[in-house]
């Protein structure tokens, strides 16, 4: 079908595999470079910024304190929205464990277990922060409104103010390094800095547009896009940009993989891909978008009921209409992340040969036995079933405790609604 989707923010973790999110809900993804892109999840707020840690972790933040985060390289999606309710603008990820989030009325949020609890920071500022970047785990910024930037040392304990020197809003940010990093924003600013955020600069764009996003991929070559199609590029690190500008379609996202490899994404269903670092880009104004993808474990679709927003697949009408814009709790407990986290660390550790299968199946065992016995009934459910999507139990294990869980379910007081949902 052709869309007219807003394309707010794009990410690839290989030249393959990458994904976009626009401002009316889909998280869309591709497996092939971009050439076929599918709607792999759908959710009732309004999606800003899409981030991945590796091929198979990625996030999307949004309205209300949405985060929507996948471990399988979309084949579920789960809700790992925390206590928040402001507006998310920005997600960046320093590793698979690290990330922060920002937004609105100076948000700023922190995960340090893979986004299973999401801690509170403080920026010690009221304005809307629009974007987020660490080039490390212990270094970061955030940009925002009225010239708002703020930095951190040490992973978001404590946040200072740095002087931009300038009111206009900032809206992208982007750090080759700890010491290298850029800022883009209203009426073609652009700041850079040398030291880390001692100082910031300004450097001429020679236009007015305003400016929506920064990439570099290294302390030389970078590109900044906006509103009117403005796309600019440098080869000396902002000393002169150069525009590559192709029309009037306003853009609003950046990533490049390498030097040559790059996209951006905008309104109308925009994209452009260009393999020659910008000096051509090959524009896609209408995206044929193909069917949401199946569960590749049998026929049925892969829906999480009890999360906060509704996974549509190939079979759409498989979820319950009642269901498509129910509100829940985050489906987790904390206890049942540590035992998700503790089960995948064991089974990177028999792939790569350091237990042998028989010592990962009795440790496995032992941990089965204990999440059977955990009365959060629907989380252990569901921690189990993605433990079956990931591999890390078979079929048939999940389909044996699940139902020893069904039974205890029949005899617990849980409210008629929550049961509904196992059907």
């Amino acid at each position: 079908m052709n869309t007219k989707l807003n394309l707010l923010s794009v990410c690839f973790a290989d030249p393959k595999n990458g994904w976009i999110v626009a401002s009316e809900g889909s998280i869309l993804g591709t497996t092939d470079g971009g050439e076929t892109w599918h709607i792999s999840f759908e959710v009732p707020n309004e999606l800003a910024r899409v981030r991945h840690a590796d091929a198979s972790k990625v996030w999307a933040v949004g309205d209300a304190g949405l985060i929507a985060a996948t471990g399988d390289a979309s084949l579920t999606w789960r809700n790992q929205s925390g206590k928040q309710s402001e507006h998310l603008v920005g997600i960046q990820f320093s590793d698979p464990q690290n990330g922060w989030a920002v937004g609105w009325n100076g948000t700023i949020i922190n995960t340090r277990d893979g986004g299973w609890t999401w801690n509170a920071q403080s920026g010690k500022t009221g304005e809307c922060l629009l974007a987020v970047h660490f080039p490390d785990p212990e270094t970061g910024w955030a940009v925002g409104s009225h010239g708002t930037i703020r930095a951190t040392r040490n992973a978001g304990k404590a946040w200072r103010r740095q002087s931009s020197k300038t009111k206009a809003n900032l809206m992208g940010i982007h750090f080759a390094d700890p010491r290298n990093g850029w800022v883009v924003g209203d009426h073609g600013t652009i700041l850079h800095t040398q030291d880390g955020g001692k100082n910031w600069l300004v450097q001429p764009s020679q236009i007015d547009a305003n400016l929506f996003g920064v990439y570099f991929v290294n302390s030389k070559m970078g590109w900044a896009i906006g509103e009117k199609g403005t796309v600019l590029s440098t080869q000396d690190g902002g000393e002169v940009w150069k525009p590559q500008t192709q029309d009037k379609t306003n853009l609003w996202g950046v990533y490049f993989l390498d030097a040559k490899t790059g996209w951006v994404v905008g309104e109308n269903g925009k994209i452009l891909m260009s393999l020659e670092g910008g000096k051509a880009w090959t524009a896609s104004v209408n995206i044929e978008l193909t069917p949401p993808r199946t569960n590749p474990a049998g026929s049925q679709p892969v829906y999480h009921p009890s999360q906060s927003v509704a996974g549509r697949w190939q079979d759409r009408e498989a979820v319950p209409p009642a269901l498509q814009r129910q509100f829940t709790t985050a489906p987790f407990t904390a206890s049942d992340g540590e035992l998700f986290m503790k089960l995948e660390k064991l089974y990177d550790l028999m792939k790569k040969g350091i237990l042998t299968k028989e010592e990962f199946e009795a440790k496995k065992a032992e941990m089965l036995d204990f999440i059977t016995a955990n009365e959060q009934l629907f989380s252990t459910l569901e921690t189990m079933h993605a433990l079956m999507m990931r591999g890390v139990i078979a079929a048939e294990e999940f389909e044996a405790k699940k139902a020893e869980l069904l039974k205890k379910l029949t005899r617990s007081p849980m409210p008629s609604r929550r049961r509904s949902h196992l059907k």
